[in-house]
């Protein structure tokens, strides 16, 4: 089942880094990349990715309040990429599946993705999935895709 990846980071630098490791995965599809808090609502409601990769510092609102704001839309999960580890226990109380430390490790990625992976497999994480109304969407490659798919 393959994993549709949100990246959240206004630098451009960071967010190539990611997109280049979370190409690393077989498993892993980026559907999109957004460099404020309001520009990942606006595509999270558009390509309904299943996770977000969200930079803690955005310019126009923090990663936490994107992951409330996401969570409130029973959206995607998240994993908060921190440049400290003093932001880790936020992250969790925000709601976060995980948090990375910048520059992230590969495997540490690789781990977080697992988790979410198994996390969108739960019999509830799918019955979620399947309220959720996202307009099905033409890929780049012209199939049709969905929030389900």
């Amino acid at each position: 089942m393959t994993l549709r990846v949100l990246i959240v980071d206004d630098e451009c630098q960071e967010r190539t880094s990611l997109i280049e490791l979370c190409e690393q995965r077989d498993d892993v599809e980026i559907v999109g990349q957004a460099e404020s808090g309001l520009a990942a609502l606006r595509a999270a409601d558009e390509l309904c990715p299943d996770v977000m990769l969200v930079d803690v510092e955005l310019p126009d609102m923090s990663g936490f309040d994107l992951l409330s704001a996401a969570h409130r839309q029973t959206g995607p999960l998240s994993i908060i990429v921190t440049g400290g580890p003093d932001n880790a226990a936020a992250a969790l109380a925000a709601g976060a599946l995980d948090y990375l430390l910048k520059p992230v490790d590969a495997a540490r990625l690789s781990q977080s993705l697992e988790r979410a992976q198994h996390r969108r497999q739960s019999p509830r994480a799918r019955a979620a999935i399947s309220q959720l109304d996202c307009p099905t969407l033409e890929s780049p490659g012209g199939r049709t895709t969905s929030c389900d798919s």
